[in-house]
């Protein structure tokens, strides 16, 4: 499915979803886990990235952000998976980062 985020245009896959205003709001991030800062490049814009493991409520997550500018707007990517699944999750990820296009 394709979703435009202001002048980010991205497909992702069907059972994707965009978070809610109000479900963004009520997320918690949480301060342990180990974390590593790498760069991504998301359609020729130098995404700066923060990769974090975390245990929530029994489970091991893995989650991934990246903030990038486009004509002066800032874009933020927050993207979370169940570490049992590292390999299959970062590799739709990377499809979905090297497919993105600015509109503008």
């Amino acid at each position: 499915m394709e979703v435009k985020i202001n002048a980010m245009c991205m497909n992702v896959p069907e059972e994707f979803r965009i978070l809610s205003a109000e479900e963004r709001a009520g997320m918690q991030f949480l301060e342990n886990g180990e974390g590593e800062i790498l760069q991504e490049e998301i359609d020729g814009e130098t995404a700066e990235a923060f990769r974090c493991r975390y245990n929530a409520q029994g489970t091991d997550m893995s989650a991934e952000s990246m903030i990038t500018t486009h004509n002066g707007i800032h874009y933020y990517v927050h993207c979370y998976w169940r570490t049992e699944m590292d390999e299959e999750s970062t590799a739709v990820i990377r499809e979905i980062l090297s497919n993105v296009k600015w509109l503008q």
